[in-house]
């Protein structure tokens, strides 16, 4: 299997699992992809043998830690892509995520970070403050990557500029918060200093945190 095609699955799949907050079906996969499920199914098989996923008989597609893993790096890949275009070169969302789904697959993670430097306004490379921590903000996940009921540590905000409203809200570097549960639209909800808060998809993809010890 060619490794886009490969890193389109896996990416596809945790998405599905993000909104839906489950695995998810090959005939739900095959529409998300449009794509026809014979042809799905077989390159499911292809991944199973690979050790990515997990096909059910009952034709639920669960994927592994490995699977997950280079899923939402893929994942990650694409939403600082998009960012970078629509934040930085102003383009329209539909086009940016379009033109980010082309390059994802070709990019190499030290580009990735780099942009993502960028737009968040942290120095090239792992910034100091990271470094100390011995954080890799390239690897840390957002709101959108965590389970329900984990409680996380916020580790930065990308945007920064765009997100003051999250200060407003008690969501800043080193807070404490939970998430309690996500919505249908993906949108989240997370408790903060005692209170429940709902935060969009755009938002809580753009909190980067790490699972609290």
């Amino acid at each position: 299997m060619d490794p886009s095609v490969r890193e389109d699955y896996l990416e596809s799949l945790c998405n599905l699992e993000s909104e839906r907050g489950s695995p998810a079906a090959i005939r739900d996969l095959a529409a998300f992809l449009d794509r026809d499920v014979p042809s799905v199914t077989k390159d499911i098989l292809e991944l199973a043998g690979t050790g990515d996923l997990l096909a059910g008989e009952d034709g639920m597609v669960t994927l592994t830690v490995k699977g997950r893993q280079e899923g939402m790096r893929v994942v990650r890949k694409h939403r600082i892509l998009e960012c970078f275009f629509t934040e930085m070169l102003g383009m329209e969302p539909d086009a940016a995520s379009r033109d980010a789904c082309v390059l994802e697959h070709d990019i190499p993670d030290e580009a990735v970070l780099k942009l993502k430097n960028l737009i968040s306004g942290c120095p090239p490379g792992n910034c100091a403050p990271c470094a100390r921590r011995g954080w890799n903000r390239a690897l840390l996940p957002t709101l959108l990557d965590v389970d329900e009921g984990s409680e996380v540590i916020v580790r930065d905000l990308m945007q920064k500029g765009r997100l003051h409203r999250l200060a407003d809200l008690g969501i800043l570097p080193g807070e404490h918060i939970v998430l309690r549960r996500r919505l249908s639209n993906r949108s989240v909800v997370v408790e903060v200093k005692g209170a429940d808060i709902a935060l969009s998809a755009e938002i809580a993809g753009m909190v980067l945190v790490e699972k609290s010890p």
